[in-house]
């Protein structure tokens, strides 16, 4: 299963500026997500089961295991506690399924409302399948996707690019000694470059490319008090492409190549010559 990473970088530029509490709630988020893999240069295709549910409550570095968050679900569909995870998001819901229509089904189209330290946020607005299209990886400095995998010489840098229309842009990279997340807001681009020498030979890099459309919430604070009194909250539809990077050594030159056979063959001469005088 997929799981987008979306919401963990989402607002993240605001949350640098939320005052940072122990037991603070800084962020309550609500996502319907389409997700896609990424097989070749120009060309994305449904992930397996492409769509999912996910409602995040971020938190400062205090621990809000005290703190039990409920999600409710609009149509009368009824309401589900939500799970803490000791790292973050404080308090998730995730769930994929096959087609949009059990995806709607489960977890459908309208206001949700979000309860948290004994205080409710709602609504919380996801309305209108405004699902962006997919992000498509592009000037990838050279380099070719075959089957959603990328194979990238470390010792190159490795420029990603991405545009189109959303409200907001975000991509992660992750893997071994490595992880980048940058993103934008209200730009038609976004475009990152990953340092020479960042990636591990032999390693392989998840990489995930967001598109976002807010459609409820407020990108301020909504008039919480005690523990919520910073958060921000958003209703979310997301397209997220997904793709690996094969990280390999640099291939050598010809050049490169006649050296090592040179110093290889010298080295059997000089053998030669010692065994011939003993």
């Amino acid at each position: 299963m997929k799981t987008t990473r979306a919401l963990g970088v989402l607002f993240f530029g605001m949350l640098v500026h939320a005052s940072l509490f122990a037991q603070t709630v800084n962020l309550l988020v609500v996502s319907k997500v389409h997700s896609y893999t990424q097989t070749n240069n120009s060309t994305t295709v449904d992930a397996t089961n492409p769509w999912s549910f996910a409602a995040h409550v971020e938190g400062s570095s205090g621990d809000l295991s005290g703190a039990a968050a409920m999600l409710t679900i609009p149509s009368g569909t009824g309401s589900t506690t939500m799970t803490y995870n000791a790292g973050g998001p404080k308090w998730s819901v995730n769930a994929s399924f096959a087609t949009q229509s059990a995806l709607d089904a489960a977890y459908g189209n309208g206001n949700y409302s979000l309860t948290a330290y004994g205080q409710t946020v709602s609504p919380i607005a996801v309305t209108g399948d405004l699902y962006p299209s997919a992000p498509l990886a592009t000037n990838l400095s050279g380099g070719t996707i075959v089957g959603g995998i990328l194979t990238w010489d470390v010792s190159q840098a490795l420029t990603i690019t991405i545009a189109g229309t959303a409200d907001h842009m975000g991509m992660n990279i992750d893997g071994t000694n490595y992880n980048a997340s940058p993103e934008v807001f209200g730009q038609s681009s976004l475009t990152f470059t990953v340092p020479a020498a960042s990636m591990m030979a032999g390693n392989s890099y998840s990489v995930e490319l967001d598109f976002d459309k807010i459609v409820g919430g407020t990108l301020g604070n909504f008039g919480g008090t005690g523990a919520m009194a910073t958060a921000q909250y958003a209703g979310v539809y997301t397209a997220a492409t997904f793709f690996t990077i094969s990280a390999v050594s640099p291939v050598p030159e010809p050049s490169t190549y006649a050296a090592i056979f040179g110093a290889v063959a010298l080295a059997g001469v000089m053998v030669g010559r010692r065994l011939v005088r003993a």
